[in-house]
């Protein structure tokens, strides 16, 4: 693994055998944050590049052309992800940052329910309801 003044990972190399190995390096921007990623796939090198808000957060990845998008509530939480074909996954949460409901690519939407303590103790899945059931000891 190779490192650059900023102690910031740039190129790291992994055996694949005894003369061959799999070299991956990034590229960051002056927040730290990686830029891109490039990496060798087989004869063919493949690219990760990243974007971010401007407090950030990732808000896009763009893979082999495809791009990725991220979206975030106001307080932080990732909202959706919507991916190149503009299908996407939404989130919303309650005031503590629990997950309420995720709704996946088909429309298909879970919902979480959570104890007096924040535990998640059920979720609902199309018509599957699996319930946790927790005891609390007293020592």
């Amino acid at each position: 693994s190779y490192y650059d003044n900023d102690s910031r990972l740039i190129r790291q190399m992994t055996k694949r055998n005894e003369n061959d190995y799999l070299t991956t390096e990034y590229i960051y921007n002056n927040m730290n944050n990686v830029l891109s990623q490039t990496g060798e796939n087989g004869d063919n090198d493949s690219v990760v590049e990243y974007e971010y808000d401007n407090i950030g957060r990732i808000s896009a990845m763009v893979t082999g052309g495809a791009r990725t998008e991220y979206a975030y509530d106001t307080y932080g939480n990732l909202s959706s992800i919507t991916d190149a074909l503009g299908q996407s996954e939404s989130y919303t949460y309650d005031k503590l940052g629990k997950m309420l409901t995720k709704t996946d690519r088909n429309g298909t939407i879970t919902t979480y329910t959570y104890c007096a303590y924040g535990v998640n103790i059920s979720h609902i899945h199309k018509l599957i309801f699996v319930y946790f059931m927790f005891t609390i000891k007293k020592r």
